[in-house]
């Protein structure tokens, strides 16, 4: 399966619980993060901008919550951050066109998630989704420049392609060590074309001259480039699944199951498939 930043973002939100009330309460005339009282604040101006920012009239804030694996998640802690250095005067949240949170800026400074990220150009710096940004210089990719973009015509694709009047790239965060962060990753597709280009289903992608999975070309015969179910693709000569050649599969007879099991998802007429492996009888 694979990893949608929207749908991780919508996996927290169950994690953390919503139920539709601001969590900036004044309790017993102090203001609280949920459970957390704001120390720093002494109220004046006081005043909340989203789900998790916050300023008065000297300092911003960013409230969340989080789990712990060590806990087995079952345990919500609390947080407020006085974003240091933030000027609250000029503090705004920055709204992507689906309603996107996560990111703001002031006078000199970009911020998501209560963190400073550093832009080319901050006057011009628009949200386009979750995780696609740009300013008149580049684009970003989860906050960090894409690589030879163009920030004028930058545009996401889908949550994982975007392009320019010149070039297309995919991004991805590939999983590092455990417990540390993914490092946001961009790659510039070889000879795809900007303006026909398009995403498709199960994560494959096409224009008119090629198909691809990621960042690799499978096919430079884009009209006969078939999406499978279950993330296999095929071509009149091959079958991919992920983008890898399924080895040994019947072209003539192969396609994927109706429903799962555990322990096949596609078959031919010589037997069973389990992402994208030929399955051993016995």
């Amino acid at each position: 399966m694979r990893v949608v930043p929207l749908l991780a973002m919508g996996l927290l939100s169950f994690l953390l619980g919503c139920n539709g009330k601001s969590p900036w309460q004044q309790k017993d005339g102090a203001w609280h993060y949920k459970d957390v009282q704001v120390a720093e604040t002494d109220g004046k101006g006081f005043e909340a901008l989203d789900d998790h920012y916050a300023r008065d009239a000297r300092y911003v804030y960013y409230g969340d919550s989080y789990r712990d694996g060590r806990e087995y998640f079952l345990v919500r802690h609390d947080r407020v951050l006085v974003l240091e250095g933030a000027d609250a005067t000029s503090f705004r949240i920055l709204p992507g066109p689906g309603g996107e949170r996560g990111y703001a800026r002031d006078t000199t400074r970009a911020y998501f998630e209560g963190k400073v990220f550093p832009v080319k150009d901050l006057a011009s710096l628009e949200i386009l989704d979750y995780s696609f940004a740009r300013d008149k210089v580049t684009g970003y990719y989860m906050q960090v420049p894409v690589a030879g973009s163009d920030g004028s015509t930058f545009a996401a694709v889908d949550y994982e392609y975007a392009r320019d009047r010149l070039k297309v790239f995919h991004c991805s965060l590939p999983t590092g060590e455990p417990n540390s962060r993914p490092v946001p990753r961009t790659v510039m597709l070889p000879g795809a074309d900007p303006a026909s280009f398009h995403a498709l289903e199960e994560g494959y992608a096409a224009d008119r001259g090629q198909a691809y999975w990621d960042a690799t070309v499978l096919s430079k015969e884009p009209t006969a480039f078939t999406v499978l179910r279950y993330s296999y693709a095929r071509t009149p000569s091959e079958i991919f699944h992920r983008g890898v050649r399924v080895k040994g599969a019947d072209l003539a007879t192969f396609a994927p199951l109706d429903s799962l099991t555990d322990s096949a998802d596609a078959r031919d007429a010589k037997g069973m498939f389990k992402e994208g492996k030929r399955r051993e009888t016995r």
